[in-house]
């Protein structure tokens, strides 16, 4: 395990032990840690590069017009052409799929959107009439008391 010296005046994360609890213990949980971090950091950096290399083979085949794919066939084998052309065919169904569902949400939205703002409205002028007949009872009110003290 290798050990940064700090600089003058950087700052430093120090673990602090909560009551009850050793240094010795802390730092095994820190060793701990580092080990499933790094395994985590590990696997997660191999997917997202296989994930990229995926991604631009698809991209590729849709902007070579299948050239990527009639190139496997060669290369490789009839498969691995054909799996090439199917996930780029995939790939552009669920990207128009998408393009769809957003545009369909969008609409969506707008007439909720819509609908909100109309029954907002209407609430609001419920509630200042409702507003203005309780104040108008509370006058009523207010003016039964003084009538009845004098």
């Amino acid at each position: 395990m290798s050990h940064q010296v700090p600089k003058k005046g950087q700052k430093m994360a120090v673990p602090v032990p909560v009551a009850g609890e050793t240094v010795e213990a802390v730092q095994q949980k820190q060793k701990k840690h580092s080990t499933g971090a790094k395994l985590v950091m590990g696997t997660a950096g191999v997917a997202a590069v296989g994930g990229l290399a995926v991604g631009g083979v698809i991209l590729g085949e849709h902007l070579s017009e299948g050239a990527v794919s009639d190139w496997a066939s060669g290369a490789v084998g009839e498969g691995v052409g054909e799996a090439v052309a199917d996930a780029t065919a995939w790939t552009e169904g669920a990207v128009a799929d998408a393009g769809e569902w957003i545009e369909g949400a969008a609409g969506d939205a707008g007439e909720w959107i819509e609908g909100a703002a109309s029954d907002a409205g209407e609430w609001i002028e419920g509630a200042v009439d409702d507003a203005g007949d309780w104040l108008g009872d509370a006058a009523e009110d207010v003016g039964d008391l003084v009538t009845d003290l004098f």
